[in-house]
C-alpha cells in the first residue's frame, strides 16, 4: 500500500497543527473546518465523540464530560502538586488509577462510565490530526514526528509515543517544540549569515520552552535546552479565573469552584479576554446569570492582568538565563531572539525578553501557532530521505534534556551524562564494590538534576549478578550510557576481569502502558474512530437530504417556474417536505430512501413541467436544480 509523506505534529496543551513537506515547501494542513490550529479538545455525549473545534464550541453543554490539558497529565503521577493544583480547575474529574499511581480521566459516554489515561486522549487528538491530514493529501497517513515540550521527561516522551501508537501513527522521532521551531525561523530568513546564535523563546498555553542554537550551513547545533513543563497560556488563564472566582464569591457567597458549568463559563470568559488584552488596554467579563440569577461583571485592564499574572511572567525569565549559562555564552553573542507560541503575543512578555537582552528587540514575525508543526514536518521529511536540495543539506545535533546518572551510597545521584550532552552520545565510568565478596552490582537509573536521587526520576533497575568472591574494591565495574539518536537510552553494566554484563534498554515500565494495554486501547481507538466515522457519514447523509429539499422549494418559488406549478402540486410537495424536515437522527440508509420518496412526489409533476414548456426529460444538474452533494456537516451550509 502507499502512503502519504510523513507529517510533523506540534501537540499542544491548547492547540495542535500539522504540518507536511511537499512540491518543495511545508504546508500546513487545515482541519474539517478549514482552520490551521485545532483546539486539544475531546468531548462526550449520549451518541458521539467529538474533537477539536467540535468538542470546544460545546463544552457549555457538556462541561464535564469535555477534556483538555492532557499533555499536562501525561506520564504524571496522580500525587504530583502540579495535578493536584489544576483538579481544583477542571470542570472534569480525575482520579487516581487503583493500580498505579497515574491519573485517569472519567467520563461518560453512551450512558456508559468509562476512564480513560492521558494517553487514550492524546491518541484521539492525534487521530483527527492524521484523519485531516490523510483527506488532505488524498492518501493515509502513517509516519509523523511529533513535538514535545522541552523539559518532558523519558515517561512523559514515551508516554507521548504510546498515544502515537494507539492513534495508528508510526511516531519515528519526538523532538522538541522549539528546537523544531528553528527549522521554521532558518526557512524563512532572506539573508543566512554563516554562523549565528539563534534562542527559541517558546511560551505555548501549558508549556514552557527555550532553545539555543548554533546555525552554520545548515547544521543545526542545539547548544542547550531549558524552560517549564507547567507554565502557560493555561495558568493565566486560570489567575483570571481565580481573580473573578473571588470577585464573584464576595458579592454572592457562592464558589463556582463546585458548579461546573459556570467554572467553564468563567474559564472560557477568561481566555477570550486574555487574548482581548495584547492588543486592548481594558476588558470587561461579563456573563449573564452566572449563578442563581446573579451576574458575573468584572472589569479587566491590561495592568491588572499583569499584576495578577507577574509572578507566572517572572518564572520565564530563569530558564532563559540558565539556557544561556548552561550555553556558555553571553547575551551578547546571541544574534537573534525568536518569540513563538500564542503565549508570546502578550506585551509584558514581550518587553520582559527584550529588557533581559538589554533593549535587543525581539523577532516576532515567525507564526506562534504553526512554527512548531512546520519545523516537525521539515524533519520528518529530513528523516524519510525527501530528496529535495532545501533540506538536503539540513542536519539537526539535539541534547539531553535532564541529566542522566545512578544511585551510589547515601542516596547519592553519581551523574554519567550530564544535561544539554549532544546526541548521539556514549559514556563509560568505572566503579567497585562496596563490601568484600559483593556478588551483585544493582545499577538504579535516575534522570534529574538534584543531588539525591529521591528527588530525580526513576528510569529502571538493573543488576549485575555472577560476581565472583572479590575483595572489597578489587572488582572493576564498568557502566555505560548510551543515547541514540531516538533518545533510547542503553545501559551496560560489565565486570571487567570476567567479562560477565547485563544490558537494559530503558523503557520505564512502571510509568508506560504495558504491551497488552496498548494492543487493547489501540483497537478502542479503532472503534472509537469506526463510531465517529458511521455518525459523519449519518450527519453528512441528513444534510445531503435536507439541502435536497430546501432546494425543491426554491424551486417552486423560482420566477421562471412558481406560476408552472398548480395548487395542487404546490402542496403534495409541500407537505412531503415537511414531513421529511420533520425527521430527525436517521441513517444513512433512511436518508437515501426519504430522497427517494421526496423524488418520486417531485419528480413526475416536473416531468410534466418540462414536457409542456421545455420538452424533453429534465436532467440534475441543469440550470433549474441540482442534486445536492454530501457536504461536512450543519457547519458548512450558509
Amino acid at each position: 500500500m502507499s502512503y502519504a509523506p510523513a507529517i510533523g505534529i506540534d501537540l499542544g496543551t491548547s492547540y495542535s497543527c500539522v504540518g507536511v513537506w511537499q512540491n518543495g515547501k511545508v504546508d500546513i494542513i487545515p482541519n474539517d473546518m478549514g482552520k490551521r490550529i485545532t483546539p486539544s479538545y475531546v468531548a462526550f455525549t449520549n451518541t458521539e465523540r467529538l474533537i477539536g473545534n467540535e468538542a470546544k464550541n460545546q463544552i457549555e453543554r457538556f462541561p464535564t464530560n469535555t477534556i483538555f490539558d492532557s499533555l499536562r497529565f501525561i506520564g504524571r503521577k496522580f500525587e504530583d502538586r502540579e495535578i493536584q493544583e489544576d483538579i481544583k480547575l477542571w470542570p472534569f474529574k480525575i482520579e487516581k488509577d487503583p493500580k498505579s499511581d497515574r491519573p485517569l480521566v472519567q467520563i461518560t459516554y453512551q450512558n456508559k462510565e468509562k476512564k480513560l489515561y492521558a494517553e487514550e486522549i492524546c491518541a484521539m487528538i492525534l487521530q483527527k490530526l492524521k484523519h485531516d491530514a490523510s483527506n488532505f493529501l488524498g492518501k493515509e497517513v502513517k509516519n509523523a514526528i511529533i513535538t514535545v515540550p522541552n523539559y518532558f521527561n523519558h515517561s512523559q516522551r514515551q508516554a507521548i509515543k504510546d498515544a502515537g501508537t494507539i492513534s495508528g501513527l508510526n511516531v519515528l522521532r519526538i523532538i522538541s517544540s522549539s528546537t523544531a521551531a528553528s527549522f521554521y525561523y532558518y526557512s524563512k530568513k532572506q539573508v543566512y549569515k554563516k554562523d549565528e546564535n539563534v534562542l527559541i523563546f517558546d511560551l505555548g498555553g501549558g508549556t514552557f520552552n527555550v532553545s539555543l542554537l548554533n546555525i552554520e550551513d545548515g547544521l543545526f547545533d542545539v547548544r542547550a535546552v531549558n524552560g517549564n513543563m507547567h507554565l502557560g497560556g493555561e495558568d493565566f488563564d486560570n489567575k483570571l479565573v481565580e481573580y473573578c472566582a473571588g470577585e464573584f464569591r464576595s458579592k454572592t457567597s457562592i464558589d463556582i469552584k463546585n458548579n461546573p458549568l459556570a467554572l467553564i463559563k468563567v474559564k472560557t470568559a477568561c481566555e477570550k479576554a486574555k487574548k482581548a488584552l495584547s492588543y486592548k488596554s481594558q476588558v470587561n467579563i461579563f456573563i449573564c446569570n452566572l449563578i442563581d440569577y446573579y451576574d458575573l461583571n468584572v472589569v479587566i485592564t491590561r495592568s491588572k492582568f499583569e499584576d495578577l499574572c507577574g509572578d507566572l511572567f517572572k518564572k520565564c525569565m530563569p530558564p532563559l538565563e540558565n539556557v544561556i549559562k548552561d550555553a556558555k555564552m553571553s547575551k551578547s553573542q546571541i544574534d537573534n531572539v525568536i518569540l513563538v507560541g500564542g503565549s508570546t503575543l502578550i506585551p509584558k512578555i514581550q518587553s520582559m525578553v527584550q529588557e533581559l537582552f538589554n533593549g535587543k528587540e525581539p523577532l516576532k514575525e515567525m507564526n506562534p501557532d504553526e512554527s512548531a508543526a512546520y519545523g516537525a514536518a521539515v524533519r520528518a521529511a529530513i528523516l524519510t530521505n525527501v530528496k529535495d536540495e532545501i533540506i538536503e543539506k539540513l542536519i539537526l545535533l539535539d541534547v539531553t534534556p535532564f541529566s542522566l546518572g545512578f544511585e551510589t551510597l547515601g542516596g547519592v545521584m553519581n551523574v554519567l551524562i550530564p544535561r544539554n550532552i549532544t546526541i548521539p552520545c556514549h559514556i563509560t565510568k568505572c566503579f567497585t564494590t562496596s563490601y568484600d565478596n559483593q556478588p551483585n552490582f544493582l545499577v538504579h537509573v535516575y534522570e534529574g538534576e538534584s543531588s539525591l536521587t529521591k528527588n530525580n526520576n526513576l528510569l529502571g533497575k538493573l543488576n549485575l549478578e555472577g560476581i565472583p568472591p572479590m575483595p572489597k574494591g578489587q572488582p572493576i565495574i564498568e557502566i555505560t550510557f548510551d543515547i541514540d539518536a531516538n533518545s533510547i537510552i542503553n545501559v551496560i553494566a560489565k565486570e571487567k576481569s570476567t567479562g560477565i554484563n547485563k544490558k537494559m534498554i530503558i523503557t520505564d515500565p512502571k510509568g508506560r502502558l504495558s504491551v497488552d494495554d496498548l494492543i487493547r486501547l489501540a483497537k478502542e481507538a479503532e472503534k472509537f474512530e469506526d463510531e465517529y466515522s458511521e455518525v459523519k457519514k449519518r450527519i453528512e447523509a441528513k444534510d445531503t437530504c435536507e439541502q435536497y429539499c430546501y432546494q425543491i422549494r426554491k424551486t417552486l418559488n423560482d420566477e421562471k417556474l412558481k406560476d408552472k406549478f398548480t395548487e395542487e402540486d404546490k402542496k403534495a410537495i409541500e407537505a412531503k417536505i415537511n414531513e421529511v424536515l420533520k425527521w430527525m437522527n436517521p441513517s444513512k440508509e433512511e436518508c437515501d430512501a426519504k430522497i427517494t420518496e421526496v423524488e418520486a412526489v417531485f419528480n413526475p409533476i416536473m416531468y410534466k413541467i418540462y414536457q409542456k414548456n421545455v420538452g424533453g426529460f429534465p436532467k440534475f444538474g441543469g440550470d433549474l436544480w441540482e442534486k445536492p452533494r454530501a457536504t461536512g456537516g450543519a457547519e458548512d451550509v450558509e
